[in-house]
């Protein structure tokens, strides 16, 4: 939550008063303020509840720090344990990732960087064999461990990122052992992205080859997989198409069942000649005598 947001909220003089708290314990008692916090704003937006739950747990902490005890000590749990107890006695909702969102960049990155690199290794196999069959052969190199490792790599720096982002949100302060940790991890890991197809092309590290064609092909489908999911929504025509079929499959099935648990109840010309279950019987007689009476 942004500083309008928690303005528009009314916690404003709260969140102030914590912020003001946290800063005049001593260190151990404030590096554990902390923790607790910086675990709880990257689980739930900041509210009214979490300000005020984070307000008790300065009371406790500043009683613990008068009597000079131990924060572990007095609270009985590490501060992540205490983050998450707290937590699902609020009751608040939490954050949800939603990832799919970033498959459509992936795949543009992925579209621009082979299809840039198809693309010149086309032009450089018209240029040395004038040959168009030929420049459409052409290998296009990919490292089959460069390629996941560049995908985590992507992860991580989104990861940490996220971790540095909801920190600072709230007004956090630059915590010396972990909120620069994040912003440091994030940028590493973007480097790290970066670099990585350089080093294994390089060094040849578990190098395929495929021609141009094959990948201009297996880019042309993606992009039009993704396109037609996302802009015409073939995916989900599809899917209600399979439950369709499921649904009217699962509904004959039962009928067909009922069928037969219908024609195991009713007597058969058998069962008549035995004289196990005729046909006209008092039984039957006294129902069908009933039925007319209650039609009447």
């Amino acid at each position: 939550m942004t500083e309008e947001s928690i303005e528009k909220e009314g916690v404003r003089p709260l969140y102030d008063l914590n912020q003001e708290r946290a800063q005049a314990l001593k260190q151990p008692w404030q590096l554990y303020y902390y923790a607790v916090k910086g675990y709880v704003i990257t689980e739930v937006e900041m509210q009214a509840p979490v300000d005020q739950m984070l307000s008790e747990l300065l009371d406790r902490l500043e009683k613990a720090q008068r009597l000079e005890q131990a924060p572990k000590e007095a609270l009985g749990k590490h501060p992540h344990a205490y983050a998450r107890q707290e937590l699902r006695h609020l009751d608040v909702p939490r954050y949800v990732e939603n990832f799919s969102r970033y498959v459509y960049y992936l795949l543009i990155y992925l579209v621009i960087t082979y299809g840039l690199f198809a693309l010149f290794q086309f032009g450089y196999g018209i240029y040395y064999y004038g040959d168009l069959n030929s420049a459409w052969n052409m290998p296009v190199p990919i490292s089959l461990l460069g390629l996941p490792l560049q995908f985590l790599m992507l992860a991580t720096s989104v990861f940490f990122l996220f971790k540095f982002i909801r920190q600072s949100a709230c007004g956090h302060l630059w915590q010396k052992r972990h909120h620069i940790m994040y912003l440091l991890a994030a940028i590493l890991s973007a480097l790290a992205f970066l670099v990585i197809p350089f080093f294994s092309l390089a060094y040849h590290v578990l190098i395929i080859r495929i021609p141009v064609f094959l990948l201009a092909l297996c880019l042309v489908l993606a992009a039009g997989y993704h396109f037609s999911s996302r802009h015409l929504h073939i995916d989900q025509h599809i899917d209600r198409l399979f439950e369709d079929r499921v649904r009217k499959a699962k509904q004959k099935a039962i009928e067909q069942n009922m069928d037969i648990r219908l024609a195991d109840k009713l007597p058969n010309k058998w069962a008549t000649l035995k004289l196990k279950r005729p046909l006209i019987n008092r039984s039957t007689v006294k129902k069908a005598k009933e039925e007319q009476k209650e039609d009447k």
